[in-house]
């Protein structure tokens, strides 16, 4: 009646201390560690930016009297300002903004005027405010 129980113990104990063989493991070294900066070799598609520089076309809006107010340039939630500039609604307006590159939205702001567009190369901006259709 013992026997079995010892066999059984015996089996478990030598499947536990055999399978705790720790496996060699051969780790494979790069042939050079670089160890100055312009010594990395990389792909010569990588891009190292970690900016976007934005060509923001702003249309003037011809108005009776002159509006002069402030226009602001900031991502969603308003937290990062890339440009602050007081400006005429009637004028055109062109300028490069650099943002993040991971910025997907930038909102433009005319005084009380919000307006939210898609992060591209070249936005095309008006003062021209959508409403929806009432039915």
């Amino acid at each position: 009646m013992k026997t079995p129980r010892y066999l059984s113990l015996l089996i478990f104990l030598m499947l536990a201390l055999a399978s705790c063989i720790k496996e060699p493991t051969k780790i494979e070294q790069p042939a050079s560690t670089p160890s100055k900066f312009n010594e990395i070799k990389t792909d010569p598609s990588f891009n190292w930016n970690t900016i976007l520089t934005i060509k923001l076309i702003i249309t003037g809006l011809k108005t009776i009297d002159p509006i002069k107010n402030t226009l602001t340039i900031t991502n969603k939630s308003k937290t990062a300002n890339f440009y602050t500039g007081n400006h005429l609604m009637e004028e055109n307006l062109s300028l490069e903004v650099a943002v993040p590159s991971t910025l997907d939205s930038l909102l433009i702001r005319f005084g009380s005027l919000e307006k939210m567009y898609k992060v591209e190369k070249t936005i095309n901006a008006d003062y021209i405010i959508n409403y929806p259709e009432e039915n």
